[in-house]
């Protein structure tokens, strides 16, 4: 699950239960952390990459810096699965999808993680994808619907109902 920082520079993967990134023009390469981690999205600063990380039967979502510091903040832990995490196009919120009672659900918390969580979806849901502005959020729904959420100023908590956009051949996988 290799993944492209905002520069275009480096890129972020894991390998042989390590997570590693590396440079794409020098090819010099960085342990980030000694455990397993799948990349999945850097702030749009570059200061920070969310990964998914297998923890027992859980599968959490971690935000490493990548400054060299080592910081590693908990965003989601507790839940059999937490996946497909995406920093708002202003950095301030993380979506991401969580199977926390019955199917999964697509959910916001603010970053940096205060404890609050939004849920976002009703009818279950994954692979939650900002718009460029972050004033809408799209999601792929059990059934194969492309769902959207307004949310006005970019802000989860005053997001709007989901509405489809779309049917596609897909189906979300429990």
């Amino acid at each position: 699950a290799p993944t492209w920082s905002p520069d275009g520079q480096i890129i972020a993967y894991g390998r042989s239960g390590t997570h590693v990134t590396r440079n794409v023009f020098s090819g010099d390469e960085r342990v980030v952390k000694e455990w397993a981690a799948y990349p999945d999205s850097w702030s749009k600063d570059g200061k920070y990459l969310i990964v998914g990380r297998p923890m027992g039967p859980d599968y959490q979502l971690w935000a490493l810096a990548m400054d060299g510091s080592g910081e590693e903040l908990p965003l989601v832990q507790g839940v059999m699965l937490a996946d497909e995490a995406r920093f708002s196009p202003d950095g301030k919120w993380v979506v991401f999808h969580a199977a926390i009672e019955g199917p999964p659900q697509v959910f916001a918390i603010p970053f940096p993680p205060t404890g609050e969580r939004f849920q976002l979806s009703t009818e279950g849901g994954v692979q939650p994808r900002w718009r460029g502005d972050g004033r809408e959020l799209y999601y792929l729904g059990p059934d194969g619907q492309v769902m959207v959420v307004e949310m006005p100023g970019g802000n989860p908590t005053k997001a709007n109902s989901a509405a489809p956009v779309f049917r596609l051949p897909l189906y979300s996988s429990p």
